[in-house]
């Protein structure tokens, strides 16, 4: 999409990692960056780029996020080509992309810390650029809006994307217990699913992060 209109992306999250270390080569190289999470400082993107840069937070609907992360992990964990050499995070100090951290990933324990905490970067996010004209925030889980933004910022014409096809896998859970005994041990309700931030979270007891 991006390079249709003479773009380059880059969707990972090393980039991240060096806008943390305030590294700027990949900054040089790239125009569009995708895929950050709380790993990016994005305070100090703010301040290498300012308002020449725009800055949007996706989201998706509470429920289908963690649906569809849950399945991904699941399926990286049976696929052995896919299970990395485990190695030690440079941030957390944990061990990360091994059979035993994937097993914690589909925990409903795991997921109640990840709503947690990328709660609290939403907020934090929010706060910092509030009353910015360089800031969006964008639930891709509606299409409509997602066309929106895409005609006004990156092509004209764009055509509404199809359902994710990996929702039609066979091995596709639709609705794992630990996906919903986490929504429920953070009493986070169907209306509260389409929010960028849920104001009534509070910090699970068990802390994996």
């Amino acid at each position: 999409m991006f390079l249709d209109v003479g773009k380059k992306s880059l969707h990972n999250k090393f980039w991240a990692d060096d806008a943390r270390l305030h590294l700027t080569c990949v900054f040089d190289e790239y125009d569009v960056f995708t895929d950050c999470h709380y790993r990016c400082d994005f305070k100090w993107l703010d301040e290498k780029f300012g308002d020449s840069a725009l800055f949007v937070l996706n989201y998706r609907n509470l429920d289908e996020w963690l649906v569809s992360r849950w399945n991904m992990v699941r399926r990286i964990k049976n696929n052995p080509n896919a299970v990395r050499t485990q190695r030690r995070d440079p941030y957390t100090g944990q061990l990360v992309a091994s059979k035993g951290d994937l097993d914690r990933q589909l925990s409903n324990q795991w997921l109640q810390e990840y709503v947690y905490f990328t709660n609290l970067f939403r907020k934090g996010l929010i706060e910092y650029f509030k009353n910015r004209n360089n800031f969006i925030c964008l639930n891709v889980s509606d299409s409509v809006a997602f066309s929106d933004f895409a005609n006004s910022y990156i092509k004209k014409g764009l055509v509404v994307p199809r359902e994710n096809a990996r929702s039609h896998r066979v091995d596709f859970f639709r609705s794992p217990e630990p996906v919903r005994e986490a929504l429920s041990a953070l009493k986070i309700s169907p209306e509260d699913y389409s929010k960028v931030v849920i104001d009534h979270i509070t910090k699970p007891l068990k802390v994996y992060f």
